[in-house]
């Protein structure tokens, strides 16, 4: 069946590896940033009250502060907005049941027969780019992968104006 039928142009922001392989190695590269400051204050907050509990404000306390490592500018990440349901730890917890599967998935071979046009956005400063992006690129037949400047993983925020600009010209083109 031809699926590029339906669907005219697709842009992915900062997609998860196609392999379980590349995404491991992109949570190394993260890892490898780990700093013993970052480190300590992420312990704090893991024995923050109530985390345990399900609240809501030191879970989003906590997902913000190791969001820190995947910005150009770990500073920016006091400006996500998260939202925390309040069911978190029950859905991390039947996310947990997937990790077998996650293991060792790999999609590259089925990503061929995508035939619509692709637009890849990373940051400069993303992992993601380097490796699965760039996978991506190689696997998807008219991929065009971005790498926004001075940005990581949320190029939308950190670049606001050249991220859009980036979407929109690909759209256009369309």
């Amino acid at each position: 069946r031809d699926r590029s039928a339906a669907l005219a142009a697709m842009v992915l922001v900062s997609p998860m590896a196609a392999s379980a392989a590349l995404w491991q190695a992109e949570e190394a590269a993260l890892a490898g940033r780990i700093t013993p400051e970052h480190q300590l204050e992420a312990a704090r907050l893991r024995e923050a009250p109530g985390l345990r509990e399900g609240d809501t404000a030191a879970i989003a306390a906590l997902l913000r502060h190791s969001f820190r490592l995947q910005f150009h500018d770990p500073a920016r990440s006091a400006e996500l907005t998260l939202f925390v349901p309040s069911d978190y730890l029950e859905r991390s917890r039947q996310f947990g049941y997937m990790m077998p599967d996650l293991a060792a998935y790999d999609f590259h071979d089925d990503l061929a027969a995508e035939g619509a046009p692709v637009l890849l956005i990373f940051g400069e400063d993303e992992p993601g780019g380097d490796l699965g992006g760039v996978a991506l690129e190689e696997a998807l037949p008219d991929a065009t992968l971005v790498r926004i400047p001075g940005t990581g993983h949320f190029s939308f925020m950190e670049a606001q104006d050249a991220f859009l600009a980036r979407v929109r010209d690909f759209l256009e083109a369309r």
